[in-house]
């Protein structure tokens, strides 16, 4: 049986946040009808996502609303979030995703190290939200769309410029009181740690079977509690994120390994073969095969 967890630990150490030795990515997402949901999740790093044209669905800290271009969201650390795409509308955005601690150092800079303890140690956190016509929303405007532009063209220097743009986004994140206590508009702080938990339970138990009452007895609520809250949180059911988790699982699968679809099948927990194509036809309008094939020929381009 191939070993799941350690081809789980490679692709998560795969994804880092980082471009050299800044610890800074910036993410370029379009909706489409191949790209249509961002499954609820959750890192440490702080997230600034700027909706370059079109509008979806977030939902962020149990939260769910509609982002239009112009908007800007901020994530802050340990918020879950995640997106879905609009039926016939297509949405580009840009995400800043940084570490915090990349902008202080509690040993040379402990007054601004100070400032952000509170964030990263999830005791507050930024409104999610900022529209046109809200407080400094030019300059917030400005400050994002310079860090993203600063990152995409690396002119010379641009580590410094970078890290300008974004202190000056969170002074005026700050001195605008877009600062505010978990649970201010959003979930419950113990209800959204619960779900964290539980996500990263089914991330590293993938291929085995996830009931509802397993993962309830892990939440230590009663499974109709346990349905309410992760749907609260996550925008979808249970069943259903398990599903969409287990078919994206299945499209890396199929691009980086040389596993045969049975096996990608099973990896990914499905124990009816006839099941997981249909499932995967539905969602990606291809066979697991045809997928395989047209990943390969793209990655010869």
């Amino acid at each position: 049986m191939y070993h799941r967890k350690e081809e789980e630990q490679q692709l998560r150490e795969n994804v880092r946040h980082s471009e050299g030795q800044m610890p800074v990515k910036i993410y370029s997402c379009s909706f489409s009808e191949k790209l249509t949901s961002i499954l609820s999740h959750w890192h440490q790093e702080i997230e600034v996502t700027l909706i370059c044209s079109g509008k979806t669905s977030y939902q962020v800290g149990g939260i769910e609303f509609l982002a239009h271009e112009g908007d800007i969201l901020i994530i802050s650390p340990c918020v879950l979030h995640g997106a879905r795409k609009l039926p016939r509308v297509a949405c580009k955005t840009e995400s800043i995703v940084c570490d915090l601690h990349m902008f202080c150092s509690a040993a040379t800079e402990g007054a601004i190290y100070q400032l952000f303890l509170p964030i990263i140690a999830q005791k507050r956190r930024f409104k999610t939200l900022i529209r046109p016509g809200d407080p400094a929303y030019a300059q917030i405007f400005s400050c994002v769309s310079s860090a993203i532009s600063c990152y995409n063209n690396r002119i010379r220097y641009w580590e410094i410029l970078f890290k300008k743009h974004m202190l000056y986004l969170f002074y005026l994140l700050l001195d605008n009181n877009y600062l505010q206590t978990p649970g201010e508009g959003d979930s419950d702080p113990k209800n959204e740690e619960v779900i964290r938990n539980v996500l990263d339970y089914i991330s590293d138990h993938l291929s085995e079977n996830l009931s509802i009452e397993k993962l309830a007895a892990i939440s230590k609520y009663s499974p109709s509690h346990f349905m309410k809250v992760f749907k609260q949180n996550t925008g979808i059911t249970c069943n259903q994120f398990i599903l969409q988790h287990r078919l994206d699982y299945a499209t890396k699968l199929l691009q980086e390994s040389s596993q045969s679809v049975t096996e990608v099948a099973l990896n990914c927990g499905f124990n009816n073969i006839s099941y997981f194509i249909h499932c995967f036809h539905k969602q990606f309008l291809c066979t697991p095969a045809a997928y395989r094939k047209i990943a390969q020929q793209q990655s010869h381009n």
